[in-house]
Formats: C-alpha cells, structure tokens, sequence
C-alpha cells in the first residue's frame, strides 16, 4: 500500500537525535533527511530510504533560492505516516527544541556520566566527596547524616553516620544492641558496624560506622564521637544506658562499657547459637559438617536479643560424643551368648513357617478363584465374560 504526499508540502526543520542533526517533518506525518544539495535544489530522502528499514524511495526537493519544497519524483512512501513520531519532539524551552528516542537516551547517559565522580581509590577521597556532594552528607527527611571521619595513629579508619530523627531517643533508651555485617560494604572497608535501640519491643538502628579495622582504639574514637555529637546536638539531654549487649569481641564489649559508663556488657543469643552449634562439631567428620543429623537444628535460630546474660541463664554446650571405632566395642560375655545350636535352628524354623504360610495363601487364592469363575460364567454377554476371565488370569500370575 502506497501512500502519497503533497506536491507542494509544508515542511518543517527540527533537531535531530543524534549530535547536530536535523529532521525535516513534513504536514502530512512523514520524516525526511538530508540527501545531497545541487546548484539549484536540495534533495531529501525519506528517513526510512535504507533497503533494511524498508527502502521507501519518495523523496522532496527544495529550490534554493526561494525554499519552496516540491515533491521529486513520482515515488510514494511504502509507510503509513508518523505522525506520533513527530509528537515526541517538543520543546522544553523557547527556540530549544528536543528529540527523544534511544540516541538522545544514550547522549544523556553519556553525559550523565561525564558528571559523575570518579571511584575514589582512598577513604580521603570518600570524605572529600561526601562533604562535596549534599545529598551524600545529608538525609533526607531532613539533619545531618554524615558525622565526621576519625583515625587513629596507626591508619586506622572510619565514617560516622548518625540518624537526626532516631539519636535524641538514645536519651529515653536504657539498653542498646551492637551489631556489624562484613557483606555488601565497599572494598576500603572491613565491616558495617551499627548500634541500635529498643523501642515498641523493636529494634531501631540509629548509627553505621564504616570501618576499616576491629581494634579497640578505633572503637573507642567512635564512641567518642557519638557521644560528642549527641551532646552538641542535644545538650539538654542525658544518656542512662544500663545495659549493652553486643556479639562475643572483647574490643567492642570493652569499649561500650567504658564509653557508657555504668553499664554492663552482655552477649547475644543468635551468637551464643552459633558457638553452641560449632562446639558441637567433630573436626574429623565432614559429613553434616562435623553436627550429628538428631542434634541438627530444623529451623535457623533467630536473631533476638535477650535482657540478661547468656552466659549466666544458659548453661554451657555439653562436649561432643564420639562413636566409639568397630575394633573397640566390648564383645558380650559368653554368659550373654546363647548355644550355638539354638542360634542355628532359628532360621530354618523361620523359614519352614515362611513355607507353610505361602503354601496356605495360595489354597485360599484358589478357592477364591473358583468362586470368581462361577460368578464370571452367569454374566450374559459373551465379550464382558471374556474381560472378566482375562482379568482374573492377569491378577492371579501376578499376586500367585
């Protein structure tokens, strides 16, 4: 089907795509580009002109003098016209006109890359792009997330990021919960360390430090930190921790207890399982990774954070029973041992009862087979009799 444009149409130049190009779109929906320019006219091809986007041959021409377009040729496009296609170029601005479409989508993302920062290679650079970029430094219900960067003498480091909306509430909390991940943190650091409270029995993370060590100076230069910036963001307001509990490290245990003072260090209950479950493990069984199948538990043990000691609640994991080899097993006594004869005997009365069991069985199948075949020969159609008695031939080779 053949579609015909004006011979004088009314044509149109707009931005293009692709980097300082121009497309001419026509009043009829078709989209033209620049083929060639002569002495006198200016040639323009259809936009789908290549032979894999259709080869459609209708081609407009304009005088160079006047600029008037004129049809050339007597080629009609093989399309229907575009005009959605033509919809998508609007203008944002006045005199600044923008195409869409996948060219223009890559020029964006070009450009949007260009004005990324680079990967910083040091934990300085991440400090000097967090402080150059707000949205890094602030959060964004509002306050500042972004606490300060502290090192200890021998290059130790870490970010402190504080919570705005959740840090005044360490003032009415009387236990806190530390935690850290090693997973999903970038390649300068070691782990993710956190600190949590209580509140409408849930647990609510107020600070994430990102660490590159676990040592005890750098853990108490944290907690320094922490506690300053809740002192200069809210001096009206105390902190009466009684309780700190944490997983089973003696730097951070020690460290909480002494930025905390009056409080007591306590562990966890998801880490006393999992002590509990390798403690549990014989090193030289690598089947069920050293946990006996009836002491394996079903389900995963739950984070959950108990009000006490463990230590003191629980008791400790008893030690791991080993199987004693073959070779030692103690033999029975001879007392414990029957007569030889007597053991002898066992299986072949076993085996005469056996016997006489399938001898009797098979008796009663054949009486039940005589029966099954008197009551085949009174059915009246002669194809049902001959199912029936096939059927009963099958089901006795099969069970006698």
């Amino acid at each position: 089907m053949l579609f015909e444009e004006d011979e004088y149409p009314t044509v149109e130049p707009v931005k293009g795509v692709k980097y300082k190009g121009t497309r001419y779109n026509s009043e009829k929906g078709f989209i033209y580009h620049l083929q060639k320019r002569t002495s006198t006219f200016v040639i323009y091809h259809c936009k789908y002109h290549k032979k894999k986007n259709g080869g459609c041959k209708a081609r407009i021409k304009s005088e160079m003098e006047s600029g008037m377009f004129i049809r050339h040729g007597t080629n009609h496009h093989n399309h229907p016209p575009e005009t959605e296609e033509q919809k998508l170029l609007t203008v944002l601005h006045p005199g600044v006109p923008i195409g869409y479409g996948d060219a223009m989508q890559r020029r964006l993302q070009r450009a949007k890359r260009r004005r990324q920062p680079p990967i910083p290679a040091t934990v300085e650079e991440i400090v000097h792009l967090i402080e150059e970029y707000p949205e890094y430094r602030d959060a964004f219900e509002g306050g500042q997330f972004y606490w300060g960067h502290v090192k200890v003498a021998d290059g130790e480091e870490a970010l402190v990021f504080l919570s705005p909306k959740l840090l005044p509430k360490l003032s009415e909390a009387t236990e806190i919960q530390a935690d850290a991940t090693f997973r999903n943190l970038p390649g300068l650091f070691k782990q993710l360390f956190t600190l949590h409270i209580t509140k409408f029995n849930l647990v609510f993370s107020f600070a994430y430090v990102l660490m590159t060590r676990k040592t005890r100076a750098l853990y108490d230069l944290v907690m320094e930190r922490i506690i300053d910036v809740f002192d200069k963001v809210h001096p009206n307001r105390f902190i009466g921790v009684d309780l700190v509990m944490s997983y089973y490290e003696s730097a951070i245990q020690g460290s909480l207890t002494a930025a905390l003072h009056g409080s007591q260090a306590v562990g966890c209950f998801f880490h006393y399982s999992q002590h509990d479950a390798r403690s549990r493990m014989d090193p030289n069984d690598s089947s069920n990774n050293g946990i006996p199948d009836q002491e394996r538990p079903a389900v995963r043990p739950r984070r959950r954070f108990l009000a006490g000691s463990v230590r003191e609640v629980l008791p400790p994991p008893p030690p791991y029973e080993v199987r004693q080899p073959a070779a030692e097993v103690q033999q029975p006594n001879a007392e414990d041992q029957q007569p030889a004869a007597e053991v002898q005997t066992r299986p072949v009365r076993r085996r005469n009862l056996s016997r006489v069991a399938r001898i009797i069985c098979q008796m009663m199948g054949i009486l039940q087979l005589q029966g099954l075949l008197a009551d085949v020969v009174l059915i009246p159609d002669l194809k049902l009799k001959m199912f029936f008695c096939v059927l009963i031939i099958v089901l006795f080779y099969l069970f006698f």
